[in-house]
């Protein structure tokens, strides 16, 4: 997939040399320090360690021929769930808070592995998804990473990754100057075998976030059809373009207290609340919506207290689920499905012709198998299951069930 949905607004540049103020991420200086005491938070002293880098010059790299230690990436399949440590079971609990220690922000812990205190490279802080997973965000390249760059190991990877990306960056400036606000998000995976020669099996997975356009894009060709395995058929650009702007909304909720969102784009969020809200209203049964009428009249007034207290997580997460029905449903298409019991693929299952054993059975049971049968694919059409419906339809045929056990128990 071509990044032509990028190409938006201005940017601010990357820049490849630190000036007064500014470390780049590439280049992963740690800076030590250390605090006396809480009641003399100014007395500390500081040191600077240099992570050794590639001899090799950031600005030589070409892409072309590094392009394929590198991973074009989305989201939503992102290792934020996955987890690449554990806790010892056996190893109890144990810490000792200093004399006169309240500022926990810049208490240093020991690594276990080194036996040294852990410091992030310079320019690199750290912040809490509201899940409890940490991240890092470099505010003067705009890179974010769930890397854990307390690990003196992982950040010299993380930095030589960096320092190619930017170059690459660095010659694409025309179209990176258009941007005005973006992000670059990285990852490193493993894997079990090498795919060429000298292979160290390192990848660095990646993707770009433009937030004037609410998309992602690559510096590379993404081919998604690994991603669209839930549809069928033709993909056009603007239902693609919509994928993406999914894909942007995840990107957002992972990480949403590094960008503040626009005026326009609360209205935007609001507006798609309110549409489907309405749709639901006017088509309860049927819609394509798979929120419930209540659960969409709670995310019409908790988005207005989101706003607010600028609580855009809470707007991602609601854009998410909206835009995902909107996909299945193929939104916007020639062949969209409008409302939830048709099928895109032609297929009638209401009238579809049943078998003679199923005929004969229908007549044993009092027509109770077709009954259910229509039931179930009511909320059951094209593989897709509508969430609220099958739940209401489960509950039915609890209660029947019951009944029938009732009754079978009163007469024998």
């Amino acid at each position: 997939m071509h990044s032509s949905f990028s190409l938006a607004a201005q940017s601010h540049e990357i820049q490849d040399t630190p000036d007064g103020d500014h470390v780049p991420a590439s280049h992963a200086i740690v800076e030590q320090e250390v605090t006396t005491a809480a009641s003399s938070p100014n007395l500390k002293s500081s040191e600077s360690i240099i992570i050794p880098q590639s001899s090799i010059s950031e600005s030589i790299h070409e892409w072309s021929i590094v392009e394929k230690e590198f991973e074009e990436s989305l989201p939503s399949s992102i290792g934020h769930y996955d987890r690449k440590s554990t806790i010892d079971e056996f190893s109890h609990a144990k810490f000792t808070v200093p004399a006169m220690q309240i500022d926990f922000n810049t208490y240093r812990r020991i690594s276990p592995q080194t036996g040294e205190e852990e410091v992030l490279p310079t320019g690199w802080t750290m912040h809490t998804h509201s899940d409890g997973k940490p991240y890092f965000y470099h505010e003067h390249d705009k890179i974010i990473t769930e890397e854990w760059l307390y690990d003196r190991g992982i950040t010299e990877k993380v930095a030589i990754y960096i320092g190619i990306l930017k170059d690459a960056i660095s010659k694409r400036s025309e179209s990176f100057d258009r941007i005005k606000s973006w992000h670059l998000y990285i990852e490193i995976t493993e894997y079990e075998l090498p795919a060429w020669e000298d292979d160290d099996r390192f990848r660095c997975r990646y993707y770009i976030v433009n937030h004037d356009a609410e998309c992602i894009f690559w510096l590379s060709k993404c081919r998604l059809d690994g991603y669209l395995l839930e549809l069928r058929g033709e993909m056009s650009p603007d239902l693609i373009r919509r994928y993406l702007q999914k894909e942007y909304w995840t990107h957002h909720y992972y990480f949403s207290d590094l960008h503040r969102l626009t005026k326009a784009q609360w209205k935007s969020v609001k507006e798609s609340i309110l549409l489907a809200e309405a749709d639901i209203n006017m088509a309860e049964t049927v819609s394509t919506v798979s929120c419930s009428i209540d659960k969409m009249k709670i995310m019409s007034k908790s988005i207005i207290l989101a706003e607010e207290l600028d609580a855009s997580q809470v707007a991602a997460s609601y854009m998410m689920a909206l835009l995902r029905d909107q996909i299945l449903n193929y939104h916007g298409q020639r062949d969209a499905r409008t409302y939830r019991d048709e099928s895109v693929y032609g297929y009638d299952y209401i009238n579809a012709k049943r078998t003679i054993p199923f005929r004969t059975i229908n007549l044993l049971l009092f027509y109770a198998p077709i009954k259910n049968y229509t039931s179930l694919h009511k909320v059951w059409v094209d593989r897709l299951i509508s969430r609220e419906p099958w739940q209401c339809l489960m509950e039915q045929i609890m209660d029947k069930w019951q009944q029938y056990v009732g009754l079978v128990r009163m007469v024998l």
